[in-house]
Parts: structure tokens; C-alpha cells; sequence
């Protein structure tokens, strides 16, 4: 049966995880409160590169965003007369490449996620959640009942599903500068100016009005109108139990008498259909998660509509959480295994989140001026920025700097959790299949043959030891990284205040290494309970050419096809994998990965969010040496040979040298002459 999991909303991060979750084979069901999916709503962006390429990954879905584009070309500020003042074109200013209405974007991702296999019901809610070491146990408002391996909560910041399981405690709703802010459409009307750059007009009492084409192909031209006014808390206090009509008579109140088009679009207002108003805040969360329920997208980390990234932290998280279950999908019900998936999923997005929640307010403060006096400054402002933009050194930055995202990708880089996918799924069915042969087994030897490959950080052993994963069939990989402590366990190095994730000593739990280690060489399969958690490693791809790879999956497939005692073939890789000497002594091949000490820094230094400063200087390298001087003659790592006293049969693989395709082929040829003689149970027999 598969494994079952509630959504709560259908905005953008609900379809988003249930697209994602339907497609790893997930029984995904979305409930939404309201009875039909919610239409109305401002529109939206997708901004930085890990968001896009989340998207990227679905296929059609691109294509159908981009059919239904606004087509909106730029942002102008204009003045009392409609003079622009200011223009930004698109990427220079609020305007992107990516302008999608909200209701737009919702139908598009609820209809890639039914695709894929997704359910969803309207007009229902979640009433109760309780949980136990077997599921979540939910109850709906309309008397349902259901029973989930997990819960995911993005029914956005005023979530009721939220407090049903996180105490008000450990959440803070953070409103920005008072904002808030209303949506709605009007008739576009070209004799009034209304083509396809966006007009925004700013005047006193921290007032603006938005006007925003969406002309795009097969539309009926309208014109998005947004009315945003800060320090209006006090003002618009208890607007959620107004109706529609008390909002909009509070919003024609107070925009009386702003000048410019108010009048059009206040008469615009009282006939819309699909108005909508908010106030602009944060949320901030002590966590995400709390046993088999965790928090997506504005439930848990609303960034606030003035930070423009509520659309892609919502992609991003739904992504990421999605891809964490996918990842513990056989093993839901153990405990502990939906919680590992979450806390996975919020060590790799927080970095990301906190920086996208890091609005700057003193800017965004003088945006929206209180006096006549700050208007006039704030319009000379933007008006110099905007010539600034559009002169030869603002058009050679733009084009140096413009595609490189905001500054939150450098706190990411996304896993492909479907790249890995093969190589994961061979080791889950490891762990919880026998075959017949394989259960003979345990009567007597294993025929199991482990090539390992050490090396330092960075020098190449995972990117190796996953294309040999992907040649050789049927193989299991074991990353090292699987058996480091939890945070709290790594020892902090009294001279410099930081954790030491790289010495030795207090950088695996070598016990649980070994007795990994162990049940593999007996049984040929991972022990139960064993998680990987390499997905979480920023790795940057090295590809090699489809003929290598190929040529060697055909020549292991022919010997392995001509045995009668097919080996089971394990590659075991990490930056210490071969200083311990009762893990040694199982590995049948083994390899070091040695690169230039300057090559090694650059790499781990460019990896994003890793270390603190002088880290490298003061604790990886000196860890590196420390930990493999007495494998090397004379100790001399860098450049010596290895010791054949301290540990026999090492092949150095030189990457400076080889690159990695050719280190790809000496391993293939070493581990396939290995496997051609038997090494595996002749090195080996149960006692």
C-alpha cells in the first residue's frame, strides 16, 4: 500500500509538494478550506535560480507558466500628472521575468500535480491531529477521518492547522511597518495611458497605487490594481471580521484624496469581484516540524509579500520536504523516520529562508513616505536610480550581475533527489529485501566485495564513488557522511569557539561505521535503520562521457551475467574512510583521491554556508594531515607515497593528473579484475 500524506492548502507550496510527492509514488492528498480553488490575489514572481530550477524539474509546468505570462515589460513611478519619473525594466526593478497572477499559477500547479496522480478535496479542513509512533491520526471539520504517514501544513500565515500541533510559543507573527495591502482588477483602458509597463504612484501618508498590465496571449486585457499603505495598523484593525464591502469603504476612506487615477480606481474597486486585502508580515518559527507534521511555505516562514520571495520559498520548501520523505519513503512507519526527513528538510532550507525574511525595513521605510517633503525626496531618489540604471556603467553591471539571482541562493544548492534516486532505491531495496541468495547467506560466507575510496574534502570521492554506483549493477554506495554524530555531539575546539566536524576523533561514530561495515560483509545488505543523508552534501556535477559509461555497465553486466555466485559490490567513500584500521580490513579495493592543497581550499570555500572564517586553515587541513601522515611515507601526504606497512593495496588516483573520467576507468578496471578473481569471498567468510 502506499504511503499517505495530507496537504493542507491549495495555494502554490500544497500542489507544488503534492506534484512532488504523487510523483515518488506517495498517495498525496490536498485538502483546501475554501470550495473551490482561490483565483483572486496579487501577482507573482519566481525569483533566484534554486526556485526556477524546482520548477525546471517539471516538466510542462514551465511551458504552461509562460503561456499564461502578464507580459508586463516594466515598472515607471510616475507623479500627480502621471509624468513618469522613473522606469526599470525587467530584473532592474520590481518587474521579472516571471509575473504570473497568483489564481493563475495555483490552476497550472494543481493541474500538474492531478496529473501525476494527486487528490484533492474543497471545502474542508483540518479539525484535529493526533499522533502516535505509526501515524498521524487527523480528523476533518466535515466528520472525516483519515490516517497519514505524514502531515504537511501550507495553508498559509493565518494557518488555523498550525496551532493544532506547534504551541503559540514557538512562533512569531511579525506585521512589517504597519503594511497592508489590497488587490483587485479593473477594465485596462488604453486612452488612460494603460499599456505594458506597470505604473506605480507613491504619495503622502505612506500611500501608493499600483497599476499592473496583464495583456497576455488569449487574455481579455486588465488592468491589476494594488493599493499598499504603510503605518495603517491602527487603521485597519480588525479588517479580517469586516466584510468585504466594510474593507473596501475603509480602503475609499483613506484614498479619498491621493491624487493621480484614485478616482478610477476606487470606482474600479466597488465593482470588483475578485478583491482581496492582507496585512503584510512575517512568521518566524522556533521549528518546523513536530513529529509527522511539518510546516511549508507562509505557514511556517512567511517572508511578507515586501520581500518578493514568498513564492519561491513556498516552491522551494514544498520541493525540499517532498524530496526528504521521498527519500525515507520505505520506512515511514519505524519511528524516527519522519522526523529524520524533516529535520533534513529544515537544516537545508533555514540558511535560505532566514535570508530571504532579511528585509531591509529603513529602505522599504523611506519607499513610502509620510510628508510631502519625503515624497519629493523619494521621487529624486528613484529617478537618480533610475539614470544610474540605464547609463553604460548601470547597463555593464546589469549585464555582469543581473542573472545571478538574490543574494539567498548563496545560502543553497538544491539537491536533484531523483538524480539520486537509483542509487538510493538499490540500497532501500538492500536494506529491506532478501533475495533467495541472499538469504543463504547468512549460513555462510558472504560473497560481498567493498571498494573504498578516501581522499580529502572536496577532492572528488562522492562524484566518483556515484558515477561507479551508476555503471556498476545492482551496487550499493556507503558515504561516510552517513555515520557523522548529531550537532550536539561534535566536540568544539576550545582555541577558536567553533564545532570540529573534521578531526578524527570526534568526526564519525566509528562504532556505527564498523558494525555497518560488518553486517555488509556478512549479509550483503545495509542495516536496518540506516539512513543516507548525502543529498544533503552540495556536490557539483563532473560529468563523463555516455560512451565510458556504457562500455564499462556493458562489460560489468556480461561478467556478472557469467557467475554462478554473483558478488554483491559495495563502494564506500569519505574523507577519513581509510585511517580505521578495523574498517580497513574489509575493504577488498582501495583508493585515495589526492588534489593541490590550493585546489581543495578554493572548492570547500566556494561551497555555500559551510565554514566559518579560517576554518580550512586552522582545522580542516591540519585534521586532513593529522589524520593521514602515518598512512604516507615519511607522513608526507601531499606528496608521498603510501606506506604499504601501514595499509596494503592502495592505488593513488591523482586527480591533478587523471581527471575524473580517467579515474572513473582505473576504478572500473581495478574493481572489475577484482570482482573477475573472486577477491570478494576469498577475502571473506563468516565465522
Amino acid at each position: 500500500m502506499a504511503a499517505r500524506v495530507l496537504v493542507s492548502g491549495a495555494g502554490i507550496g500544497g500542489p507544488v509538494a503534492a506534484y512532488w510527492l504523487a510523483r515518488a509514488g506517495f498517495r498525496a492528498t490536498v485538502v483546501e478550506r475554501a470550495p473551490a480553488l482561490r483565483l483572486n490575489g496579487q501577482s507573482l514572481d519566481i525569483n533566484g535560480r534554486a526556485a526556477k530550477s524546482v520548477v525546471q524539474r517539471m516538466p510542462g509546468v514551465l511551458e504552461s507558466i509562460e503561456a499564461r505570462l502578464t507580459r508586463e515589460e516594466g515598472t515607471a513611478t510616475v507623479d500627480e500628472t502621471g509624468r513618469w519619473r522613473a522606469r526599470f525594466g525587467i530584473s532592474a526593478g520590481p518587474t521579472n521575468e516571471i509575473e504570473i497572477q497568483r489564481g493563475e499559477l495555483a490552476q497550472v500547479l494543481v493541474n500538474a500535480s492531478k496529473a501525476q496522480g494527486a487528490e484533492y478535496v474543497f471545502g474542508d479542513s483540518i479539525k484535529a491531529i493526533e499522533q502516535d509512533e505509526q501515524a498521524a491520526h487527523v480528523t476533518f471539520d466535515s466528520g472525516a477521518t483519515g490516517e497519514y504517514d505524514a502531515v504537511l501544513l501550507a495553508d498559509g500565515i493565518a494557518s488555523r492547522s498550525r496551532s493544532l500541533v506547534f504551541p503559540a510559543s514557538s512562533f512569531q507573527y511579525k506585521p512589517v511597518l504597519g503594511f497592508h495591502g489590497s488587490y483587485f482588477s479593473i477594465p485596462h483602458q488604453p486612452e488612460l495611458g494603460d499599456g505594458t509597463w506597470s505604473e506605480w504612484y507613491h504619495t503622502t501618508r505612506g500611500r501608493s497605487i499600483w497599476l499592473r498590465p496583464d495583456t497576455g496571449e488569449g487574455k481579455a486585457p486588465l488592468v491589476r490594481a494594488y493599493l499598499i499603505c504603510a503605518n495603517s495598523t491602527d487603521y485597519f484593525a480588525g479588517y479580517r471580521n469586516m466584510s468585504v464591502a466594510e474593507q473596501k469603504q475603509r480602503w475609499r476612506d483613506l484614498y479619498a484624496d491621493a491624487g493621480w487615477q484614485a478616482k478610477r480606481v476606487l470606482d474600479g474597486m466597488d465593482g470588483a469581484d475578485d478583491f482581496y486585502m492582507q496585512q503584510y508580515a512575517q512568521l518566524h518559527a522556533e521549528r518546523w516540524s513536530e513529529g509527522r507534521v511539518a510546516l511549508i511555505g507562509d505557514a511556517g516562514y512567511c517572508p511578507s509579500p515586501m520581500s518578493g520571495m514568498g513564492t519561491s520559498c513556498a516552491i522551494l520548501g514544498a520541493y525540499v520536504a517532498a524530496g526528504e520523505l521521498a527519500q525515507h519513503k520505505a520506512l515511514l512507519k519505524q519511528p524516527g523516520e519522519v522526523e529524520a526527513a524533516f529535520k533534513a528538510y529544515e537544516r537545508l532550507c533555514r540558511p535560505y529562508i532566514e535570508d530571504a525574511q532579511d528585509v531591509p525595513l529603513s529602505i522599504l521605510k523611506y519607499g513610502f513616505p509620510d510628508s510631502q517633503l519625503g515624497v519629493r525626496v523619494q521621487r529624486n531618489v528613484v529617478e537618480a536610480g533610475s539614470r544610474l540604471l540605464q547609463s553604460r556603467l548601470g547597463k555593464w553591471a546589469t549585464q555582469q550581475f543581473g542573472d545571478n539571482g538574490p543574494s539567498e541562493d548563496t545560502k543553497i544548492v538544491l539537491p536533484d533527489f531523483e538524480q539520486d534516486a537509483e542509487i538510493a532505491g538499490s540500497l532501500l531495496n538492500v536494506r529491506l529485501t532478501a533475495t533467495p541468495a541472499q538469504k543463504a547467506l547468512d549460513t555462510m560466507g558472504a560473497n560481498v566485495l567493498i571498494a573504498a575510496i578516501g581522499g580529502a574534502t572536496c577532492s572528488g570521492k562522492t562524484t566518483l564513488a556515484k558515477h561507479l554506483g551508476r555503471i556498476i549493477p545492482d551496487s550499493i554506495c556507503v558515504f561516510q557522511d552517513d555515520f557523522a554524530p548529531p550537532a550536539e555531539l561534535v566536540p568544539v575546539d576550545p582555541r577558536y569557539g567553533w564545532q570540529d566536524w573534521d578531526d578524527a576523533a570526534g568526526a564519525i561514530l566509528w562504532d556505527k561505521q564498523r558494525e555497518a561495515l560488518r553486517t555488509l560483509r556478512e549479509t550483503g545488505r545495509i542495516p536496518e535503520g540506516h539512513a543516507s543523508h548525502d543529498h544533503l552534501n552540495e556536490q557539483v556535477p563532473v560529468p563523463i562521457s555516455e560512451e565510458t559509461q556504457r562500455t564499462w555497465r556493458r562489460k560489468f553486466e556480461e561478467l556478472l551475467q557469467g557467475m554462478e555466485d554473483k558478488p554483491t559490490i559495495v563502494v564506500a567513500e569519505g574523507f577519513l574512510m581509510l585511517v580505521d584500521p578495523e574498517s580497513v580490513r574489509h575493504f577488498d579495493v582501495r583508493f585515495f583521491m589526492r588534489e593541490d592543497h590550493a585546489v581543495l581550499k578554493k572548492r570547500r570555500e566556494e561551497r555555500h554556508g559551510y565554514d566559518p572564517p579560517e576554518y580550512w586553515d586552522k582545522c580542516v587541513w591540519p585534521a586532513y594531515l593529522r589524520a593521514h601522515s602515518p598512512l604516507f611515507q615519511n607522513g608526507d601526504v601531499e606528496s608521498g607515497s603510501v606506506d604499504p606497512s601501514a595499509i596494503a593495496g592502495v592505488e593513488l588516483l591523482e586527480a591533478k593528473e587523471l581527471g575524473m573520467e580517467a579515474m572513473v576507468v582505473r576504478a572500473c578496471e581495478r574493481i572489475y579484475e577484482a570482482v573477475k578473481s573472486g577477491k570478494g569471498r576469498e577475502q571473506w567468510t563468516k565465522p
